[in-house]
């Protein structure tokens, strides 16, 4: 039987008591200090291990919400090159937000068509206004009919996706009762002269009706 040192007193006792006789000091059992070490490492490595999730959520949760405001950001973007009638730009734009993972399959669709009838449907706008002008001011009716209802033939060709905001623009315009009946009365009527001047303030006052309305609905952007 060894003798070994009491850690607590110093007073020397055998290696196989429990405890001190001189001091009582209880010796810790070389098993329960294993079991408690290896608690101890599993606590630990089990709190290192939920901080490393919990920091990589985080990081993920802010690169969402990173993500989610670039995306905002560009969407909003676009409409103010609608609203400048930079088109050409938003196809940029897209490629942007396709790597952002944003599914742009919609907005790329409605751009193809808008560019299709953009050209045609400011034609007509700006036509119907120079038309407004003239007839008001004093031109010629009948110049001014001829000019507008060329602008009016393109617009009535073009296809309707009520989808965009053009398209349905095209078709408010298109049902609206003073277009159709400004159509059929005025821009298609070839036989009455409108600068005969004792008919013409009653010409200048019905046509002003028409394009008072029409020019009501404001293009989309």
């Amino acid at each position: 039987m060894a003798l070994v040192n009491c850690p607590e007193c110093g007073a020397e006792i055998s290696s196989k008591a429990k405890k001190c006789p001189k001091c009582g000091y209880k010796k810790r059992n070389k098993k329960m200090r294993v079991l408690i070490t290896a608690i101890i490492l599993v606590v630990v490595l089990v709190s290192l291990g939920l901080g490393g999730y919990y920091g990589v959520q985080y990081i993920n949760e802010k690169k969402e919400i990173e993500r989610k405001e670039t995306i905002d950001r560009i969407l909003n973007e676009i409409k103010d090159d609608y609203k400048s009638g930079n088109l050409n730009a938003v196809s940029e734009l897209c490629d942007q937000l396709d790597d952002l993972d944003y599914d742009t399959s919609e907005i790329r669709e409605i751009l193809e068509y808008d560019l299709s009838v953009y050209e045609a449907v400011n034609g007509y706008y700006n036509s119907l206004k120079k038309f407004a002008d003239s007839v008001s001011g004093g031109g010629s009716i009948n110049s001014a009919i001829s000019t507008f209802k060329t602008a009016t033939d393109k617009f009535d060709l073009l296809p309707i996706d009520t989808a965009s905001e053009y398209g349905r623009y095209i078709q408010t315009i298109r049902n609206n009762p003073m277009y159709i009946s400004l159509k059929a009365d005025i821009l298609e009527d070839t036989k009455t002269d409108y600068d005969y001047y004792l008919t013409r303030d009653v010409y200048v006052y019905i046509i002003d009706s028409y394009t008072d309305e029409l020019l009501s609905h404001s293009l989309p952007y």
